[in-house]
């Protein structure tokens, strides 16, 4: 069990490295931050906001953000519920950040407005 450990921790010590050379860095993402922050964390790291076509009439939450914030790297929105809404970054290498958001609708302060509700890092494989 213990050279099963330490074969699994070397290959993890040894793809960690390649992961951060092959990536832009990325910043502290924590549930309950504001999105607008993160955004423009992430944009002076050097990541880009992906854009997006608006969608349809019906699409009314993912529309209204690209309308009044001017983001158009949300990709979608569920209309109900907290209304999670999902914003897509990328680092020109083809590796993916993917940031989930609640409290999407313009009913919110603007304090409690676009709150991270969790985050996932594709990397290019």
């Amino acid at each position: 069990m213990r050279r099963l450990f330490g074969s699994a921790l070397t290959v993890f010590a040894s793809v960690l490295p390649v992961q951060q050379v092959n990536s832009l860095p990325l910043p502290n993402i924590n549930q309950g931050e504001l999105y607008r922050d993160l955004r423009t964390e992430l944009i002076d790291l050097g990541w880009q906001p992906l854009s997006f076509a608006p969608g349809n009439e019906f699409d009314v939450p993912r529309n209204e953000i690209m309308r009044v914030e001017g983001w158009g790297e949300v990709e979608a929105c569920s209309g109900t519920g907290l209304g999670f809404c999902l914003f897509t970054f990328e680092d020109g290498r083809g590796n993916r950040l993917s940031i989930t958001t609640v409290n999407n609708s313009l009913g919110f302060p603007v304090a409690k407005r676009h709150t991270i509700w969790g985050w996932r890092y594709e990397p290019v494989n």
